[in-house]
């Protein structure tokens, strides 16, 4: 699990190729997101975090296909445990699997997003920009975007 230093909310990526989590950590730092980004290499590394951490993460980044427990079955575990679910985590998947019946599945859960995995530095900017400036801008229950405020993105 690889920790940058922490500022205000924790950012929780869940994806176990070492070459798309560089990619994500450089973006975040492009743009000028100076939050805690915790990676975890699958769904099982990410329900112990998500019941052990001291701060709740304000966004969960997963991807869809990893050993032990697939984005899917952590979806399903966060949705099916109240206490995980009432924390009002927004939950998105950045994957290559387009499968349709995945994205059913998905959305059975209860995610706010799914998107296609970056292929490059640029598209992981670009797509990490538009889900960071809609989460700013959306009304959460627990209202924890609003540490993210203070970013380089408008």
């Amino acid at each position: 699990m690889e920790t940058k230093i922490k500022e205000s909310g924790v950012l929780l990526v869940v994806e176990d190729n070492k070459g798309d989590q560089k990619i994500l950590m450089e973006a975040f730092a492009a743009l000028g997101i100076n939050n805690e980004i915790v990676i975890v290499d699958d769904g099982a590394e990410a329900i112990e975090y998500l019941k052990t951490c001291d701060m709740q993460p304000i966004l969960i980044l997963c991807d869809m296909n990893m050993p032990k427990k697939d984005g899917l079955q952590l979806r399903q575990e966060i949705f099916d445990d109240k206490k995980l679910r009432m924390k009002c985590i927004p939950f998105i998947f950045m994957t290559s699997d387009d499968s349709q019946g995945n994205i059913e599945k998905a959305f059975e859960y209860a995610v706010q997003g799914y998107f296609e995995k970056a292929k490059d530095f640029d598209g992981a900017v670009e797509l990490l920009s538009i889900i960071i400036k809609y989460w700013k801008t959306s009304k959460l229950p627990n209202d924890k975007f609003r540490l993210l405020k203070e970013t380089a993105i408008q």
